[in-house]
């Protein structure tokens, strides 16, 4: 059986990453601390992430606010915590797409270009259930 990643690494790295208040929402004008809080509002759904072309080590994360509309995460410098397929190669033609559909956050375990993205929403995913 396999065991659960360790996300404390990506929990840290993005809380060092935040500001004072770490967002803001620009229509209420409800704030959040810390990426911790702000994971953790039961208003707040995570649904996708984007590449940054001009920051190819870096994605955008994208979450809803309930009511208000999309916040987003910009997660440079991630990629370093994440257990990335053995062989991982960036340029590697082995994707089969399945990142185009924006509803499917499921992990990707090809060694193609979105396989830490992948990595990097499902971590997300399970710090905010937690």
């Amino acid at each position: 059986m396999e065991s659960a990643p360790d996300n404390a690494p990506i929990k840290e790295a993005l809380n060092a990453m935040s500001s004072d208040p770490f967002r803001i929402c620009r229509l209420c004008n409800q704030s959040w601390s810390s990426f911790d809080e702000f994971i953790h509002d039961p208003k707040i759904q995570l649904v996708g992430l984007q590449a940054v072309p001009k920051i190819p080590k870096a994605s955008v994360l994208v979450f809803i606010h309930e009511g208000c509309g999309s916040i987003s995460v910009l997660t440079s410098k991630l990629r370093a915590l994440l257990d990335l397929p053995q062989g991982y190669d960036p340029a590697a033609e082995a994707c089969q797409g399945c990142f185009r559909d924006l509803t499917e956050l499921c992990a990707c375990k090809l060694p193609c270009t979105i396989a830490g993205d992948r990595q990097l929403t499902q971590r997300v995913i399970q710090l905010m259930r937690s």
